[in-house]
């Protein structure tokens, strides 16, 4: 079986696939706008979180690994489907393999997370709610009847929450990829409709 490494392009494909399954949040593309606007919300939440929890001597927890990088991906491909584009039109990386997008810090390798750790993780932290507060400034009737500034979205937060998935998910040393394909299978099992579902998605670039 070939490894499973999708273009930013075929993200989205996947993202809109599994949506069709698995999205209970909203009936409409406005409406879902503005319910991914909410799980952002809840994602700022969980990160902060994890910072609080490193403050009284947690190691760097599990949740920001499984959750919150492959969530970033999802959200960002989810508003990128919302516009019309794909996550290869706003990226400015133009359209790589998901494993393109992998540097490793050294001390993700080295499995030592000091001074120079904290500063990294705390700042995708600081750019995750910098973006937040960006979408959450947006009129509540301009993100569901389509009048918000497009540009906003697809220049700034977009590009933003993409960049954010992959610096943290390279932070932890891991393959984005494979955190957002078990990301997935999981939400999907969440949502009853099974890993089958999660897997028809996933398999929508095979003919690609």
């Amino acid at each position: 079986m070939a490894e499973f490494d999708p273009t930013l392009s075929q993200v989205t494909d996947i993202q809109r696939a599994f949506d069709t399954e698995n999205f209970t949040g909203a009936d409409t593309t406005e409406g879902k706008r503005w319910h991914v606007r909410k799980h952002l919300g809840k994602l700022v939440g969980k990160y902060a979180g994890a910072v609080e929890a490193r403050d009284h001597g947690s190691a760097y927890g599990m949740l920001t690994r499984s959750d919150v990088a492959p969530d970033l991906l999802v959200y960002a491909a989810q508003l990128a489907d919302t516009e019309s584009i794909s996550l290869a039109d706003v990226s400015g990386w133009g359209d790589p393999k998901l494993s393109e997008l992998r540097e490793i810090p050294d001390f993700a390798l080295s499995g030592i997370f000091g001074i120079e750790a904290a500063v990294a993780f705390e700042g995708i932290e600081a750019r995750i709610g910098e973006t937040y507060g960006i979408f959450s400034s947006m009129r509540i009737s301009d993100i569901t009847d389509g009048s918000y500034d497009h540009g906003v979205m697809q220049d700034e937060i977009i590009p933003s929450l993409l960049s954010a998935a992959v610096d943290l998910s390279n932070f932890h040393g891991e393959i984005l990829a494979d955190l957002y394909q078990k990301r997935l299978i999981a939400v999907a099992e969440r949502n009853g409709t099974g890993e089958a579902s999660a897997r028809r998605a996933l398999d929508v670039i095979s003919n690609q």
